[in-house]
């Protein structure tokens, strides 16, 4: 089969263009990396291949590779000069792109009804989708990828083994391939590589071990192995411990989850992975009132003795209402707290109208008009309460714990084999397990993961590494507590999707408190009499009931003589009548 390289369209073959040297390096979340040589004694001796170009080559007309030009110095030999060119994939483009996610963002925002623009942001939160809702391993890898795409990114989705849930992650300003580094750092044994036989981009694949196929050499086929079994980093235990900070009404409390594997541990055990998470904890704000009220009774003395002050000193049973109406039909008045909008009642203004008679030892007032204004209410005398903003607790991922436990507690084999081949392998390595028969015993199945591929295509030479990915930090347990460390809980997954923080909701007032009715009295009084309360024998009686007739008594001025000298006085009396006075008085005492 032959060798193919297409530019800008010109494909020909490797010895058409002049090339050689032609290497291969692929690499679990890493750049795949190819190089060749263009070789000496041509005239064109310039630079063929511009930087950040891109460049397919086939094999026997399958795509083989697919990337762009990241390094094009020039060399010189005994034989002469030339060029020396490295290609990157697909991950490349991750490292040089911004991961950013859509935030929400309030035209108004004062305005609870307003309408939301979406902004670009480089903060994001890994672990949440665009609803709000905590977002898989496989969902958020899937959002990297088409993020990039839509950006020219040219790659492809591929199969994506896992379905893991992991905690929320805020964080900022990182690149694409920084994001999908951060949250398979959930999954250890994962593995990012790229299959370059599909088009028109290359598809990345996510496999974890438990997925992966397995690859068996021959020991006979093998020119160089080292394999070393590392028991040091088999993990015995995992215990996550998910802390939540809850605050609400201005208390806060913290709860502990715990997510053991297997479930007998305790996290004390030697060598144990013991996480402690922190989770978004419940925030919300709760509105109280206190309500009371008490039955509208218009025809009871007591009711309206409460409500006329002036009748304070009067006793019930001298007391008589009459005629009582209203204008509302709710049946209890509004005593103490206000109502809002938000409770579950109506309310009303009501005028209790009503005749009163009383007999005091100072008045007698007879059918008297009187009315008071209330506010009527179905209300019940109770503590209304309205929550004016929720965030929900961050939701406790399930099976974390066996995850992580599964991909360190089994035996990782580390170290390196190296194979001629006659015979280019399009069959991917990366994305397997490899098994190695012929050999010791326990290397027949030890599924080893594969985290690097280097080919030397010339020289049919190939050189496989194998075990813990080194670059992920699990090498020992201090290293894979670090995955945690830098993590923080999320305070802004609100703010992303509704586009306002938490509690930022207007609290609503209350709209009809109770009406006091501070009269002084019941109205006008036919009858009062003055005492004095230290002599109760000495009085001035006014008692409009004993007039007859329709005059008025008024302070009045009478002419008097004060020795020799005219003066005046006021008087109470009435305009001068007829002698009949006796008779149209008769009631009048002395």
């Amino acid at each position: 089969m032959s060798w193919t390289l297409e530019y800008h369209g010109d494909e020909r073959s490797l010895e058409a263009w002049g090339l050689g040297q032609l290497k291969r390096t692929r690499l679990n979340q890493g750049r795949d990396i190819v190089s060749f040589c263009e070789v000496s004694g041509r005239a064109d001796i310039a630079e063929r291949f511009a930087p950040e170009s891109t460049i397919t080559i086939r094999y026997g007309g399958v795509v083989w590779f697919q990337g762009v030009v990241v390094k094009a110095p020039g060399y010189g030999t005994f034989r002469g000069e030339g060029h020396h060119y490295e290609l990157a994939g697909p991950w490349w483009y991750l490292e040089n792109l911004i991961f950013q996610q859509s935030w929400a963002e309030a035209l108004d925002v004062k305005s609870a009804e307003s309408a939301l623009t979406s902004v670009y942001k480089g903060r994001v939160i890994l672990g949440q989708g665009p609803d709000g809702m905590p977002l898989s391993l496989h969902g958020q890898i899937e959002e990297i990828v088409r993020y990039a795409a839509e950006q020219g990114v040219p790659i492809s989705l591929g199969t994506i083994d896992t379905d893991l849930v992991f905690p929320m992650d805020e964080t900022k300003d990182l690149s694409c391939a920084e994001a999908l580094t951060r949250v398979l750092r959930w999954e250890p044994g994962a593995v990012v590589w790229f299959d370059y036989t599909v088009g028109p981009h290359p598809a990345m694949h996510v496999s974890t071990r438990a997925t992966m196929p397995d690859r068996t050499l021959a020991m006979e086929d093998l020119t160089r192995i080292d394999i070393t079994p590392r028991e040091d980093l088999r993990v015995p235990a995992v215990v996550l411990k998910y802390e939540k900070l809850h605050a609400a009404d201005g208390v806060s409390w913290t709860t502990t989850e715990v997510d053991a594997h297997p479930e007998t541990a305790t996290g004390r055990e030697l060598k144990a992975l013991v996480l402690t998470i922190e989770l978004d904890g419940l925030r919300g704000q709760c509105l109280q009132q206190p309500i009371r009220v008490e039955k509208i009774d218009e025809m009871n003395p007591a009711w309206w003795r409460d409500h006329l002050p002036g009748l304070a000193n009067v006793k019930l049973e001298d007391i008589e209402i009459t005629s009582a109406v209203r204008t509302s039909k709710l049946r209890s008045e509004l005593v103490s707290g206000t109502i809002a909008s938000w409770m579950p009642c109506e309310v009303e203004e009501d005028v209790v109208r009503a005749r009163i008679s009383y007999e005091t030892p100072h008045e007698t007032v007879i059918d008297r008009d009187v009315a008071v204004r209330i506010h009527a209410t179905d209300a019940e005398t109770q503590v209304y309460e309205h929550m004016v903003s929720l965030e929900e607790a961050e939701v406790t991922p399930v099976g974390l714990a066996k995850s992580l436990y599964e991909a360190t507690s089994v035996l990782a084999y580390d170290g390196f084999i190296e194979l001629e081949t006659c015979e280019v392998d399009l069959n991917p390595y990366l994305g397997a397990v490899l098994n190695i028969c012929g050999g010791r015993p326990e290397w027949a199945g030890m599924r080893a993961v594969i985290q690097e591929l280097r080919e030397d295509v010339d020289r049919g030479k190939m050189r496989v590494r194998f075990g813990p990915a080194k670059h992920l930090g699990p090498d020992d347990l201090v290293e894979l507590l670090r995955v945690n460390r830098r993590r923080r809980a999320t305070r802004r997954a609100g703010v992303c999707t509704r586009g306002r923080a938490s509690g930022a909701a207007a609290l609503e007032q209350g709209t009809h408190g109770r009406l006091d009715n501070a009269h002084a009295g019941p109205g006008q009084r036919s009858r009062v009499i003055l005492s004095d309360p230290e002599h109760p024998d000495r009085t001035i009686e006014l008692d409009v009931g004993v007039i007859s007739k329709d005059i008025t008594v008024a302070l009045r001025h009478e002419p008097v003589s004060d020795n020799g000298i005219l003066k005046s006085r006021l008087i109470l009396a009435s305009d001068p009548f007829l002698p009949s006075f006796s008779h149209e008085y008769k009631g009048a005492k002395r």
